[in-house]
């Protein structure tokens, strides 16, 4: 898992978190870029190459173009100086593929 800690510090707020996310698509948007997107072939491999050092950890795509990630247990918490957060209690899904992906015709 990613060092994803300082999403956590007290002063981030939800849309701070959030900005993480967004990081995450525009290298994978900046990538796409990078191939004509008329042609699918080409397309599709831009976007299963993207490679960057994302804040989730550990990133690839499946063969139906959703993300095989990692998803974590998490449970929301009131630390000792009173600030609500949440913590890692435990790893729900390990390089999860989409429930769909077996059934995608896309190569």
């Amino acid at each position: 898992m990613a060092d994803r800690s300082f999403l956590d510090w007290p002063f981030f707020e939800p849309r701070h978190r959030r900005l993480a996310e967004d990081l995450d698509a525009w290298a994978i948007l900046s990538a796409q870029a990078k191939a004509d997107v008329a042609d699918h072939d080409t397309y599709h491999a831009a976007l299963k190459a993207a490679d960057f050092p994302s804040v989730r950890g550990s990133f690839e795509f499946g063969n139906n173009q959703h993300p095989i990630q990692t998803f974590y247990a998490r449970e929301v918490i009131k630390r000792d100086d009173g600030v609500i957060t949440n913590k890692v209690v435990g790893t729900a899904f390990e390089n999860h593929v989409d429930a769909f992906a077996a059934e995608c015709p896309m190569p």
